[in-house]
Parts: C-alpha cells; structure tokens; sequence
C-alpha cells in the first residue's frame, strides 16, 4: 500500500521540484541581469529601468483580475468549453492591462515627470503597452 502511494505521489513531486528550480533559476538570471545593468549603465538609467519594470509587473498582476485562480479552478471541469473559458479569460486580462498601461502611459507626467519620456515616444510607449500585456499573460501562463 504504501508503495503504490509513492508511486502516485512520484509526478507530484517531480512537478514541485521543477517548480521550485523554475524559481531558483529566474531569480538567478534576474540577479545576473541586474548586476550587469548595474555595472554597464548609471544609476539613473537603472533606476528608471527598475521604475518601468515595476510598474509594468504591477499593472500585469493586477490586470490579470484574478483569473489566474479562475482558470485553475475552472479547467479540470471545463470539458468541451476549456478553449473558450481560456481564451476569454487571456483576452479578458489582455484588454484591461492594455487599458491600464495606456492609462499609465497617457498620465505618466502627472504622476511621475521622470518617466515622461514613455509617453513622448510612439514607440517606447506601444513597446510599455505589449510588454504589460504580455507580463499579464505570462502571469496567467505561470
């Protein structure tokens, strides 16, 4: 008995294991990120960097309205709807935190002058908008 029950337990496990090495790995990586940005950029242009990447992860986890919980709740029973309920919900949560970081981009002046150039440039202000949006969606993915 108490060998079938590790044997059922086995991918359990292993499923834990590769989750906590996922984080051990991407926080070693975000680490090495920032020391080497530390070392090759000034402490302003690091600064700023920090800034929007916060910014950017706080709307993308709030932008994602909880669905993430949703889904797991949801899709064991889904059945034939799986493919819908998960597509409205990414473009559910895509939606709002393309709509939150456009807030953000349109208000930047006014609430943070030193990121003004976000929403000076077409380009860095589209390229702000896809990247919350795709941090949303790796919230969800995660």
């Amino acid at each position: 008995m108490r060998a079938a029950r590790a044997r059922a337990d086995t991918p359990l496990l292993r499923n834990g294991y590769a989750l906590v090495a996922n984080s051990a790995l991407t926080s070693a990586i975000g680490l090495f990120y920032w020391l080497v940005a530390a070392r090759e950029y000034s402490a302003a242009a690091v600064g700023v960097g920090a800034a929007l990447i916060s910014v950017s992860s706080t709307i993308a986890n709030l932008g994602h309205l909880n669905l993430k919980s949703a889904l797991n709740r949801f899709l064991p029973r889904a059945g034939g709807s799986t493919t819908r309920l998960v597509v409205r919900s990414y473009a559910i949560a895509a939606v709002v935190a393309a709509l939150a970081s456009t807030a953000f981009v349109i208000g930047v002046r006014v609430w943070s002058p030193a990121l003004g150039f976000v929403s000076r440039n077409p380009l860095i202000a589209v390229g702000f908008v896809l990247a919350t949006v795709a941090g949303t969606i790796f919230v969800l993915e995660d």
